[in-house]
């Protein structure tokens, strides 16, 4: 994409049910990170191997609801390569849906901009230390979505073995939610086309970019309960939307 080479990562659980089958829910993650500079490493544990983790662990989730019951839209699991090069991923996964070139493996049909329902992006999900509020690191960040569909989040949030505290700003910030929303995520071509698209987070920490982003610096008991509230809220949207 404007001459950078990308290598998205794509996935697909079909609709069990006829109408189904003609729609889509899109949930992606970047995969890429900052790599290796000069003599540093980057890991990239947070930022966002959390957010791959949030993705793979959602894929086996819905597979296992696609054979025991019904699945009601179609699931395009993307993972998505250069966030880290102006969101060419992105950008390419779009213009290929734009120009009818992605297709259902199952129907060969294109998908079409105009199928997808929602789009899901998971950036940053497994750090604890920046929390919304001190003292409390059981939260998650939602930005964009319906009055509705945060209602829905707010309502799963207090399941049994989720209890998060849940913001549905970037900290209080109209500047900040913006920034993340429509400019600086893989969201991004997807809501500039007006379709719907929301990005779950657990915000910028003083680790992210840098080397000390880790394994140390992820909170596998939050990262799960995340996980949980993410899946079943995206359960709700396939029989909603």
């Amino acid at each position: 994409y404007d001459g950078k080479l990308c290598h998205n990562v794509l996935g697909m659980l079909p609709a069990t049910t006829p109408e189904g089958q003609k729609r889509y829910l899109v949930v992606m993650a970047h995969y890429d990170g900052l790599g290796v500079i000069g003599d540093v490493c980057y890991p990239g544990a947070d930022s966002n191997a959390s957010g791959v983790a949030v993705l793979l662990s959602l894929a086996q989730m819905f597979a296992q609801v696609a054979a025991e019951s019904s699945l009601e839209h179609n699931i395009l699991f993307v993972g998505l390569d250069a966030k880290q090069l102006s969101l060419s991923g992105a950008y390419i996964l779009w213009d290929a849906i734009a120009g009818k070139e992605l297709r259902n493996p199952v129907t060969g049909r294109s998908i079409r901009p105009g199928d997808i329902s929602q789009v899901v992006n998971l950036d940053t999900l497994g750090g604890t230390s920046a929390p919304i509020h001190p003292g409390h690191d059981n939260f998650i960040i939602m930005l964009g979505g319906t009055p509705d569909q945060r209602g829905w989040f707010e309502y799963i949030s207090k399941y049994p073995g989720i209890k998060l505290e849940t913001a549905y700003d970037y900290y209080g910030s109209k500047g900040f939610t913006k920034l993340f929303l429509d400019r600086v995520s893989d969201q991004k071509p997807f809501r500039e086309k007006g379709i719907p698209a929301v990005m779950f987070t657990s915000g910028i920490t003083m680790h992210t970019n840098k080397d000390s982003d880790t394994a140390e610096q992820i909170d596998f008991p939050v990262l799960l309960r995340r996980t949980r509230a993410i899946f079943h809220w995206i359960d709700r949207l396939t029989y909603l939307l």
